[in-house]
C-alpha cells in the first residue's frame, strides 16, 4: 500500500506539472488574466484532464512494473495475473457487466438523472482534439488503472490477512474514490462496478479480462457522450 501512494503521488505530480506548464503559457500569453480563474477553469478543462491522463498513465504503468521487478519474487506475468481466458467465462463475465450498466442506464433514467453527467460532457466538449480523450478514456486510462488497482494493489491486499474479499472492496473503495469529479449517486455506480471488475479479477484470475472489461465500459460511456452530450 506505500508503494501504491507512491505510484499515485506520481501520477497526481506529472498532472500538476501539466497544469503548471499550460498555466505558465497562459500566463505569458495573457498577463492580466485572473491565475485563480483559470485553475478553476482548468479544472474542468477536458484538454488538461487528457493531456494529464495520456502522459499520466503510461509513466505510472511503467513505474507499477517497475517496482514489481524491483519488490516481488514473482514474474510480472505472474504477479499482476497477464493470463488468459476462454471465451465462454469472458461472454459469462461480459453478461455481467452488460446487466450492471443498463441496469444502471434504467435506474439513472428513472431518477430523473442525465444519463451522461454533466461534468464529463463538459470534459469532452472542452478536449479540442476527440483522438485524445477516447485514447485517455479508453486506452490509457484503464490500462494504468487496471494494472494499478486490480494488478498492484490487489495482489498485495489478496496476500495479507484480508484476502480476496479485502482486496476486492479496498481496491473498489480506492477506485472509487479518485473520481472526485463526479457526485455521491456516480461514486456509488464506479463502486459497484469495481466490486464486479474485482470479483472477476478473483474468480478468473485474469487482469486482461478486468481490463477489456473496464475499456468496454468506457468505451460505451463514450459512445453514450457522443449520442446523448453532442460532443
Amino acid at each position: 500500500m506505500g508503494l501504491s501512494v507512491v505510484v499515485f503521488l506520481v501520477f497526481v505530480g506529472i498532472s500538476v506539472v501539466i497544469l503548471f506548464v499550460i498555466g505558465t503559457a497562459y500566463s505569458a500569453n495573457n498577463p492580466n488574466a485572473d491565475i485563480e480563474e483559470f485553475v478553476e477553469a482548468a479544472a474542468t478543462n477536458g484538454f488538461v484532464a487528457f493531456l494529464g491522463i495520456s502522459l499520466a498513465a503510461p509513466v505510472c504503468t511503467a513505474l507499477v512494473l517497475l517496482l514489481i521487478k524491483l519488490k516481488a519474487t514473482l514474474s510480472v506475468e505472474e504477479y499482476l495475473c497477464l493470463v488468459p481466458v476462454g471465451a465462454r467465462t469472458a461472454l459469462i463475465w461480459f453478461a455481467f457487466l452488460a446487466l450492471v450498466l443498463i441496469g444502471s442506464d434504467l435506474l439513472t433514467h428513472s431518477l430523473g438523472r442525465p444519463i451522461v453527467p454533466e461534468v464529463m460532457a463538459e470534459l469532452f466538449r472542452t478536449s479540442h482534439f476527440v483522438a485524445l480523450a477516447w485514447f485517455a478514456v479508453i486506452f490509457a486510462g484503464p490500462i494504468f488503472e487496471e494494472v494499478f488497482f486490480r494488478g498492484f494493489m490487489f495482489r498485495g491486499i489478496q496476500a495479507s490477512g484480508l484476502g480476496n474479499v479485502g482486496a476486492i472492496g479496498i481496491t473498489a473503495f480506492t477506485w472509487a474514490a479518485i473520481h472526485t469529479q463526479y457526485d455521491g449517486y456516480l461514486l456509488a455506480t464506479v463502486f459497484v462496478l469495481g466490486i464486479l471488475f474485482g470479483a472477476a479479477r478473483a474468480v478468473t484470475g485474469s487482469l486482461y479480462l478486468t481490463t477489456a472489461m473496464h475499456m468496454a465500459t468506457n468505451l460505451i460511456a463514450t459512445i453514450e457522450i457522443t449520442l446523448f452530450a453532442g460532443s
